[in-house]
């Protein structure tokens, strides 16, 4: 009797034993498979954002316009206090990408300033043309995408329309457009006005 005991206990040991490792091996497995599926559900970088909604304010004052950015609503308000520089372009436009260098340059030099640049891509056939664009040709200060109720905003607070581009619009620190400029200009040209501002 008691040796049929001892067998028995030493077989549930073993089997507590085997389950235990089998467990952890288990357990081992759903955690790879845990681990595979966030690397799967890791997401490129946003290379660009969808305007949202535009609200038009008086003439000569930049619209109120916002974006989602990575789950969070910002505004164009959020940046109240500096001077931004504005550039409406697409991808299918030669002189716009022609001055899009000069413009990275620009806001590398003034990152520590009271200053902000932000493209918005406009005119676009679709959103899969700026989309395709940026990943061949990545762009270091924001990018925007604007639908027509921006360039309508635009239109409207400049009392005129955006026929051409690039344009850019210089806008002070109480959000004021101060300059608007249509077509292509070179790095001096731009810090030259900017620099009234800052």
């Amino acid at each position: 009797m008691k040796k049929l005991t001892l067998i028995l206990s030493l077989l549930i040991i073993s089997l507590l034993i085997f389950s235990c490792n089998k467990t952890e091996d288990e357990n081992k497995e759903i955690s790879k498979e845990k681990t595979t599926k966030t690397e799967e559900k890791k997401e490129e970088p946003k290379l660009y954002y969808s305007i949202t909604s535009v609200e038009s304010t008086s003439e000569n004052v930049l619209p109120n316009f916002s974006w989602d950015e990575n789950g969070k609503t910002v505004s164009i308000n959020d940046y109240k206090g500096k001077v931004l520089l504005i550039n409406l372009w697409a991808t299918w436009c030669g002189p716009c990408k022609k001055e899009i260098p000069d413009l990275m340059q620009i806001s590398n030099d003034l990152k520590d300033k009271e200053f902000q640049m932000i493209g918005v891509s406009v005119l676009e056939r679709d959103e899969k043309s700026l989309d395709n664009y940026l990943k061949t040709n990545p762009i270091t200060y924001k990018i925007l995408y604007g639908k027509d109720d921006f360039v309508k905003g635009i239109e409207k607070s400049i009392k005129k329309k955006v026929e051409a581009i690039p344009m850019t619009l210089i806008v002070d620190k109480k959000f004021k457009i101060v300059e608007v400029i249509v077509g292509t200009r070179t790095k001096e040209d731009f810090m030259k006005l900017i620099n009234k501002y800052l």
